[in-house]
């Protein structure tokens, strides 16, 4: 069961794959806004629907369809610092947004 507690997450597919990361003050939400609300309930959402194509369904399925593993971290600041590591660790085919080479990625 998911927490509702603040912290860092991924999305895994099959192949073991991280294909997005995020950060929340709230996982059980966040999960819920990925894997039931519409096209602009989520910059993951929104980039399924531009980049591939996928109606909200489809969407829904293949999020649902991946695995989510999540940390639990309170401090506003270890939760961006930890996003940024796992980013750039895994550069995440749905991340595309975040100029990960960028020094003042979420500067401290």
């Amino acid at each position: 069961m998911i927490p509702k507690k603040p912290g860092v997450y991924m999305f895994i597919d099959e192949d073991g794959n991280v294909v997005y990361v995020g950060q929340t003050g709230n996982l059980k939400r966040r999960y819920q806004e990925h894997t039931r609300g519409n096209i602009n309930a989520s910059s993951f959402r929104k980039t399924l629907y531009k980049d591939e194509g996928l109606t909200e369904e489809e969407i829904t399925q293949y999020i649902k369809s991946l695995r989510f593993k999540y940390e639990v971290i309170h401090d506003d600041n270890e939760r961006m610092r930890r996003e940024k590591e796992l980013i750039q660790r895994h550069y995440p085919l749905y991340n595309k947004h975040y100029n990960i080479l960028d020094d003042d990625f979420f500067d401290d």
